[in-house]
């Protein structure tokens, strides 16, 4: 986490569209799923089929505890509409069976017939693959997407630190605090009207 930044919406609409080849749709959704929850990358690789999908996109999520952090407990979250259209392009495209237990983001890779998911290199190494497609510089890696939605949700609360807190499932205020990042621009703008 340290060192990644958060994503600008200009740059998050070229990183949407700068997934290629044959798991873009893949890819994009994992994009979009991360950064309109603000999901760990490991749970989000973490996620079956069955987490987000019974015939239909569901409108909740449930994160279970056995991939969350620190593995105390689990949560549920609601779906944003532009993740939710996304997952629904991207589950009703997938070539990989429906059984509700299958990794919602598999690996192209199967053993012994057995789908198995994205591990956190081949994410991080997709997502900084689409980074640089999209011409971004700076310090960006799958974290951004979390910090992104951080940064967003702060913003959405009118800077209510508790409630993001709890949007973030931080156990710690602090943890919330050192996500959050200030536009320089802003405080010296804000200094000289002062």
């Amino acid at each position: 986490m340290r060192g990644c930044r958060p994503l600008t919406e200009h740059e998050i609409v070229k990183v949407t569209h700068a997934f290629r080849g044959r798991h873009a749709k893949r890819d994009r959704a994992f994009f979009l799923l991360g950064l309109k929850t603000g999901l760990r990358c490991r749970e989000l690789l973490g996620l079956r089929l069955g987490d987000v999908w019974n015939g239909n996109v569901l409108d909740r999520i449930y994160i279970r505890r056995g991939i969350t952090k620190g593995k105390r407990t689990g949560f549920s979250i609601p779906l944003h509409p532009v993740a939710a259209k996304t997952l629904c392009c991207f589950i009703e495209s997938r070539s990989w069976g429906s059984a509700l237990s299958t990794p919602l983001f598999p690996s192209g890779k199967t053993r012994a017939g057995i789908v198995r998911a994205l591990d956190r290199s081949s994410a991080w190494r997709i997502l900084k693959l689409a980074y640089r497609n999209a011409g971004l510089s700076g310090n960006t890696g799958c974290h951004s997407m979390r910090k992104t939605f951080c940064q967003n949700v702060y913003r959405a609360l009118d800077n209510d630190l508790i409630a993001t807190q709890a949007a973030m499932h931080h156990a710690s205020i602090t943890s919330t605090i050192r996500y959050l990042t200030f536009d320089g621009e802003r405080v010296d703008a804000a200094i000289l009207a002062a």
